[in-house]
């Protein structure tokens, strides 16, 4: 398969490596171009055992690769991960902003293939209840078009992670 992965944080970037290891091309997006060219050049962002190595084997056998920009780069992807922060605020609420951006700019990047192909567009943010029907689906299917309409579904898949255990816990 070929999967996109948003947000290249704790989650995201124990996502790339292991979904990577599992033999997959991945595609890893985040709006740190430090971040991005840290991967590149082969190092990981996290300290978590294991994923410096996984890293390395994933970037050798060209399983993964990390940009800032999505346009032109989701053609034939069959999984996009949204994995990007949602800050609490000093009252607990979420701030949905990061969500709602990222949202939008994958809805415009998928219209933009030239293929209407499936996708399946899953967030692993922490999100409170109805963020998918009351956010999200109307950003994300906002700017699709035609055909790119009927080629997304949206899905939502909680990742629990633990410092120390990330990738055994993926």
């Amino acid at each position: 398969m070929k999967i996109a992965i948003f947000g290249l944080g704790y989650v995201g970037f124990t996502a790339a490596c292991c979904i990577a290891q599992d033999g997959h091309e991945v595609i890893g997006v985040d709006v740190s171009s430090a971040k991005v060219d840290m991967i590149n050049g082969g190092k990981a962002p996290i300290s978590e055992p294991g994923l410096q190595e996984m890293l390395t084997e994933a970037l050798a056998s060209g399983r993964i690769r990390a940009i800032t920009n999505c346009e032109g780069e989701l053609e034939g992807v069959d999984l996009i991960l949204v994995c990007v922060g949602t800050p609490s605020a000093a009252d607990g609420a979420h701030d949905m902003r990061y969500i709602a951006e990222v949202s939008r700019n994958i809805g415009h990047a998928l219209s933009q293939r030239e293929q209407a192909h499936p996708v399946a567009v899953v967030y692993r943010s922490t999100m409170r209840p109805g963020s998918c029907d009351g956010l999200i689906a109307p950003l994300l299917y906002g700017e699709l078009s035609g055909d790119h309409k009927d080629s997304v579904q949206l899905g939502y898949n909680p990742e629990f992670l633990r410092e120390g255990s990330a990738v055994k816990d993926y």
